[in-house]
């Protein structure tokens, strides 16, 4: 983030905030090629698209007693979005597997696994971005737990 850049309201102070997504020394040559080619149907980000705290969207808390979520965080539209609106780009690390017996690179993998804020970009070879540590206000979108009600597991519920 440009030290003039705003941070979105309700932004965890402990979370840097990107406006783009960083590469993880996991990835090798072969994994950045395959980012960087787009499949049949990618959609290109408008170029238009603000780098930035998005407009569209804002973070809130919420505190309904009765939400699964209350005392976290939700993303929320600004104004009604017509259907196929792009809203804004989910911003983290870029990782994929890696193999290496290098305990640093062992450690980066292992946080990865575990983060609750990864999402795939290619299921086949592993390679998605987290932003657990680092990201924008996508990451809100992301749902931390799994809430169980009345014996019924729901996933990704806000």
């Amino acid at each position: 983030m440009a030290p003039s850049q705003q941070l979105p309201r309700n932004w965890p102070p402990h979370v840097p905030y990107l406006t783009a997504s960083t590469y993880c020394a996991t990835l090798d040559p072969s994994h950045l090629k395959i980012l960087r080619t787009p499949t049949r149907d990618a959609l290109p980000i408008p170029p238009s698209h603000p780098k930035g705290p998005s407009p569209l969207v804002k973070i809130t808390p919420i505190n309904d007693p009765s939400h699964p979520a209350r005392g976290q965080c939700g993303l929320f539209a600004t104004r009604d979005l017509k259907p196929g609106t792009f809203i804004l780009q989910y911003i983290g690390e870029v990782h994929a597997p890696n193999e290496s017996t290098d305990e640093k690179i062992r450690k980066m993998v292992e946080v990865h696994e575990k983060s609750d804020y990864d999402l795939s970009l290619d299921r086949d070879r592993g390679i998605g971005v987290d932003a657990q540590g680092k990201g924008n206000e996508a990451r809100r979108a992301v749902n931390e737990m799994v809430w169980e009600e009345e014996g019924v597991e729901e996933d990704n519920q806000f």
